[in-house]
């Protein structure tokens, strides 16, 4: 399996994930989720459900993990929205959350939600923060979330340097190692609204970031019915 979609941080956002879905030109044959599947928005079961139908591979993320963990959750905007996410879900599928690994690895490839060093919370923002997630897997590519930004790292002939998304595809160059974060699809942070992902053909070597528009105002309708802070849907407009 060579050509990969990348998935992070949909939190929930079901019209994110199915126009990411929609817009895709060419064949993935795997689907790879970083881990916050849920968490923030309103359709939790449904994206599960739409995950669970394309076979992706998840890994957990810390909104995943506090919505299974039954600690105490800070009731701020995003902790509401957790707390309400852990009521609504059903025992099966908090059980099956709570199955889900902090580190998987595949054919050239190794997925997590924050860092290699720190599965659940560290961001990997910096070079040092990549120098030691290098260390710490031996594919071609590594693949995480967390910051909800578009990007990653390059190590070459022992040189680290930035990686910034781009529109046209990126060729992956040869001896080269990578650690990707494809974006949020479901909460961007840059000041984009759209949803984020990423495309990476392993075996052809090119990588292509995407953007995609879906139907906020429809996302912030949903929250309003359920309940949940105006304060998430502000953020989603504003892709902050």
């Amino acid at each position: 399996m060579t050509r990969l979609l990348l998935l992070a941080d949909v939190h929930a956002n079901l019209p994110a994930l199915d126009a990411v879905l929609a817009s895709l030109d060419e064949r993935v044959d795997l689907v790879l989720s970083a881990g916050d599947q849920v968490g923030l928005g309103p359709w939790p079961e449904e994206v599960l459900d739409r995950l669970d139908a394309l076979g992706a591979t998840c890994v957990l993320g810390n909104h995943d993990a506090e919505c299974i963990s039954g600690r105490s959750i800070v009731q701020n905007p995003q902790g509401i929205a957790l707390t309400w996410t852990r009521e609504v879900l059903p025992p099966e599928r908090r059980s099956a959350l709570a199955s889900l690994p902090e580190r998987q690895d595949g054919e050239g490839w190794t997925l997590v939600h924050g860092s290699l060093r720190g599965p659940l919370w560290e961001f990997l923002l910096d070079r040092p923060t990549a120098g030691a997630c290098f260390d710490l897997f031996e594919g071609r590519l590594g693949v995480h979330g967390h910051t909800h930004l578009q990007g990653g790292f390059i190590l070459k002939d022992g040189a680290i340097s930035p990686m910034e998304p781009r529109k046209e595809p990126i060729p992956l160059l040869p001896g080269a190692r990578y650690l990707v974060n494809p974006g949020s699809v479901g909460a961007p942070r840059d000041g984009d609204p759209r949803a984020g992902y990423a495309v990476v053909d392993l075996e052809r070597g090119w990588l292509r970031f995407g953007r995609v528009p879906y139907a906020v105002e429809e996302a912030v309708r949903a929250l309003r019915r359920a309940g949940l802070p105006p304060a998430l849907g502000e953020r989603l407009r504003e892709g902050r």
